[in-house]
């Protein structure tokens, strides 16, 4: 016959009955304290016990190796790169450990021995014969800068003195070359006809001088602190300035006294203003000849004018404009004129390109 299997079953605990659950659930939370607090303190037990057990062993085979930590106390710290470790020390360290030690011996108090003392009075020694030798070398030479000085302001005075005699003796020269030019040349009427010429030709090159009414327009810089005057006027506004008086219909125009001629310059050298190479003092006046109401009427809606009004608003430039019955204005230097005079060699072959 064949035999039946025998299955064997699990043991179940004994089941409990209500009032025995009732019973142990009013005292469970004591008890699961108590259990927990036992477990707890045997796996420490036994952890540390099982270190202590194979520490011996474990330093004998690795002596140079630090010793782990314990499973008890705080996690082991998250290694660190060379490079984050260089930067800690930068911002948390700022001085070395030796400069640190050597300063918490002497009390933070700075170094000073004998040899520092020594250099100390050897460099104010130095430093004092140095400035000593400088005031003496000035001392000795301020009496010659002084008489160079004087020397040069003399010089000055004597080639401005000859400038000035040379310049009348050159007037009264020319004033002799145009009496004898008219003595000769007024005897015919070709000769009148040169006369005439010859005198438009020299007063549009200011080489007479002239008189009549006219304008006189002044320019003031506005004044700084301590009564100084700010330069805001460029030599390129007195240009524009002029320009706009000969488009208005003037005759003759002079800036500072200078009259102007053909070739005449305005242009500025480091602080001062040049007008034909000479300097021109503040507040700058131009005088300009010719019909007084028409000049100033054409004068007003010029480039000119309306810069310096409104130089008046941003600057607080002083300009002013005002009719004068009677002006007169000096001859200019219209300089060595320059002409072409023919050549002693071949006259060169035109080029093969044409004008350019």
């Amino acid at each position: 016959m064949p035999q039946t299997p025998v299955v064997s079953r699990p043991v179940l605990p004994p089941t409990r009955s209500r009032a025995a659950e009732s019973t142990v659930g009013e005292s469970g939370d004591a008890r699961k304290a108590e259990v927990r607090d036992t477990v707890v303190e045997g796996a420490a037990t036994v952890t540390k016990t099982a270190v202590e057990d194979t520490a011996p062993v474990w330093r004998e085979t690795n002596p140079a190796w630090p010793e782990p930590p314990s499973p008890t106390g705080p996690p082991p710290a998250r290694p660190m790169d060379f490079a984050a470790s260089l930067l800690r020390g930068l911002f948390v360290q700022r001085l070395d450990p030796a400069y640190e030690e050597a300063a918490r011996r002497r009390g933070n108090r700075p170094a000073r021995g004998p040899a520092q003392w020594v250099w100390l009075v050897v460099g104010t020694v130095l430093v004092g014969v140095l400035f000593a030798v400088a005031a003496l070398d000035a001392a000795d030479r301020q009496p010659g800068s002084e008489e160079a000085q004087r020397s040069l302001a003399d010089d000055v005075r004597t080639a401005r003195g000859d400038t000035d005699e040379l310049a009348r003796r050159a007037g009264a020269l020319a004033r002799e070359v145009d009496r004898a030019r008219e003595a000769a040349l007024a005897g015919d009427a070709d000769g009148r006809a040169a006369l005439d010429r010859l005198g438009e030709l020299e007063r549009a090159a200011a080489a007479v001088p002239v008189t009549g009414p006219g304008l006189r327009i002044t320019v003031e810089e506005a004044q700084g602190q301590g009564g100084s005057h700010r330069q805001s006027v460029l030599d390129r506004d007195l240009q524009v300035l002029v320009n706009s008086l000969w488009a208005s219909g003037a005759e003759a125009v002079a800036v500072g006294g200078v009259r102007l001629q053909p070739r005449a310059t305005v242009r500025q050298a480091g602080g001062a203003i040049l007008v034909d190479n000479r300097p021109i003092r503040h507040p700058y006046v131009l005088e300009a000849i010719g019909p007084p109401e028409d000049l100033q009427t054409r004068f007003v809606n010029t480039d000119g004018y309306g810069r310096f009004m409104a130089f008046t608003q941003l600057y607080g430039t002083r300009f002013t404009v005002q009719r004068v019955d009677s002006l007169h204005l000096a001859a200019a230097n219209p300089g060595q004129p320059r002409v072409a005079t023919p050549g002693s060699g071949p006259a060169p072959s035109p080029s093969q390109e044409g004008p350019r």
